[in-house]
């Protein structure tokens, strides 16, 4: 006969395995919670690839001012051999500046970019207000 206080054999075994069901369960845990930072870092990483790329791109097709075209397009190289960069991203970047590099050379030799109609040098600026230098 037994006593009340005896517990069964198949629970003490549980009991004996609870710590090592913990150690598991918290292993598991802390793979999902690495996988996810992992996941998480390139998330953003991207993000920032693409913010980058964005401006690069706006920069690149900016006709009125060479010096921030010219940055725009090294910008596009080097973000065009990231490793945030897909294929089809590094197709999408040398068409661009294939684009670009197109115009630039087709640009006059003096790398100046035409003033727009509503522009006005300084010089035209200078003669318009009669306060020519000689």
């Amino acid at each position: 006969m037994r006593t009340a206080t005896e517990i069964p054999g198949w629970l003490q075994y549980i009991s004996a395995a609870a710590p090592l069901a913990i150690l598991v369960g918290a292993v598991i845990a802390g793979a999902i919670g690495l996988v996810t930072l992992v996941e998480r870092t390139r998330a953003d990483r991207r993000d920032q690839f693409w913010q980058r790329l964005q401006w690069a791109i706006d920069a690149a097709i900016c006709t009125n001012d060479r010096i921030r075209q010219r940055t725009g397009l090294i910008v596009l190289a080097r973000l065009g051999v990231s490793d945030l960069c897909r294929d089809e991203d590094a197709d999408l970047l040398r068409d661009i500046a294939d684009g670009v590099t197109a115009e630039l050379l087709a640009a006059p030799v003096d790398g100046t970019a035409a003033p727009d109609d509503n522009e006005k040098t300084a010089h035209e600026e200078g003669d318009a207000s009669g306060n020519s230098k000689s």
